[in-house]
């Protein structure tokens, strides 16, 4: 597999972990922007430290340092008590995707869907798995129904250059 080709979503300059507006950015953000982001996200923890949306924080904080362990305890944490928490299981299926285990990232992705089943991200990286593992047939699958409901995102050149390489039907 080329290497440009491997983790194609990662490779954009900010990514934004799921969750709402104020959620932290990864990848390339602004120092100064991502410490104001932090800050909110641990005013919204003081206020209510067992709710689901804390350890969402709390997790997106984890993971934007990089203690991938400790984000997907906070995540599984958030989903044991919402378990329909789109941001959640998006969030930990990333935490997996970023640890390498892709069946587990794979397996929350689907229930992010499940949850979201119009959310592009969760298809996109559920594509970019099944082509990381060798299933190209899926990888296909998974990238027309993300372009059947996006249709726009056939002229972005990332996607226009995975397609190509899967092969379009």
């Amino acid at each position: 597999m080329p290497a440009e080709i491997s983790n194609f979503k990662n490779s954009r300059k900010t990514e934004k972990i799921a969750g709402d507006t104020n959620s932290l950015q990864l990848l390339g953000s602004d120092d100064e922007q991502r410490k104001i982001e932090e800050a909110k996200a641990l005013e919204k923890i003081s206020r209510n430290p067992t709710s689901d949306t804390a350890y969402l924080e709390r997790g997106n904080i984890y993971l934007d340092k990089g203690k991938l362990d400790a984000a997907i305890s906070e995540y599984k944490q958030c989903i044991t008590i919402n378990p329909r928490n789109y941001a959640a299981l998006f969030n930990l299926a990333l935490a997996y995707y970023r640890s390498k285990d892709l069946n587990e990232a794979l397996k929350y992705y689907r229930k992010a869907r499940q949850i979201n089943p119009n959310a592009p991200e969760a298809t996109l990286r559920i594509a970019d798995i099944y082509y990381q593992t060798g299933d190209a047939s899926n990888a296909k699958f998974e990238m027309n129904k993300y372009l059947l409901k996006n249709p726009k995102a056939k002229a972005d050149p990332e996607i226009q250059k995975f397609m190509n390489i899967i092969g379009k039907d």
